[in-house]
């Protein structure tokens, strides 16, 4: 099954939602992917859930870089540090769905550095 692209995120495709697809690739470790159904609806977003989305965008771009360059690739690194500061502005507009995605991404982040991602 292909995952979603640009071309299938509907108009009126909700915040949670959007979030929910979003953990949903992340968790099955398809970060490219999330990365790029995240930045779909990052250009539709304004306001906080844009920075907030741009935050998770880096963050499964930088876990995308783990996975090709290794568990200590320095963008990966810089990529992860941007995104949470992004995230961490935007707590207010995460709401639940966003907050679970952030608990998984933390708990991906506890994960022994030695091991890829």
């Amino acid at each position: 099954m292909a995952s979603p692209s640009a071309q299938d995120l509907p108009e009126d495709l909700n915040w949670d939602e959007i979030v929910r697809q979003g953990r949903a690739l992340f968790g099955r470790g398809l970060y490219f992917e999330a990365h790029e159904f995240l930045e779909s609806a990052w250009h539709q977003a304004s306001g906080e859930r844009k920075l907030c989305l741009q935050g998770l965008i880096q963050i499964c771009a930088a876990f995308h870089k783990f996975r090709t360059e290794g568990p200590r690739s320095p963008g990966g690194r810089e990529l992860i540090a941007k995104g949470l500061d992004k995230i961490s502005r935007t707590e207010a507009a995460l709401g639940t769905a966003g907050a679970s995605f952030v608990s998984d991404i933390r708990a991906a982040l506890a994960h022994d550095p030695s091991e890829p991602y």
